[in-house]
């Protein structure tokens, strides 16, 4: 389908659209839900330095959205604020549709788990013992600035997009042709 087709309104009044707060709402829990990633990933910067635990955070953090979008329809903080995402018209989204949908997310995780593995393999992290030397450490080997001001930009988009969409539809949701709706089954 050409992007400009997946860029178009979708009308249809019978569904009620899962509004800005709640979509945050169920952002926050998922992100309270991930926490103890960000607590393993925070301690094997400066302490376990661990390879293979930096590759499952990153992957259970890579697939948790996207998964249970699939499988389930919704993250479990979507559906805690009794939201569920579908496609254009209105069905369980397919794997294709998911991926398209996540893709900012999925770029942003691929790009800096790609960054922070070159810090693990670089000559000198075994000296790092905080996470505030990571930081500065990183620094040293890639200049990440110019990627968080990008990944920001479109963070602001998407914000912009569904707050100015009668559907609630951030960029994300009309590239892969979804929408985000209240759960009327709950």
């Amino acid at each position: 389908m050409p992007i400009a087709d997946s860029l178009t309104e979708f009308e249809s009044t019978s569904f009620l659209y899962g509004s800005f707060k709640d979509r945050v709402l169920a952002s926050l829990i998922d992100g309270l839900i991930l926490l103890p990633l960000s607590v393993f990933d925070w301690f094997n910067k400066s302490d376990w330095k661990s390879q293979i635990l930096l590759t499952t955070v990153f992957l259970v953090g890579l697939i948790y959205k996207p998964l249970l979008e699939f499988k389930y329809g919704a993250t479990i903080g979507k559906k805690l604020m009794k939201l569920v995402v579908v496609n254009r018209d209105h069905q369980k989204v397919n794997w294709i549709e998911v991926l398209i949908r996540n893709i900012f997310d999925i770029t942003s995780r691929i790009f800096f788990f790609g960054a922070t593995l070159m810090t693990y393999r670089s000559d000198g992290f075994i000296n790092v013992t905080s996470n505030q030397e990571f930081v500065n450490f990183q620094k040293t080997i890639i200049n990440l600035n110019p990627f968080l001001i990008f990944f920001s930009l479109i963070t602001l988009i998407e914000v912009v997009f569904i707050l100015s969409d009668k559907q609630k539809r951030a960029l994300h949701d009309r590239m892969g042709a979804t929408f985000v709706i209240k759960d009327k089954s709950q």
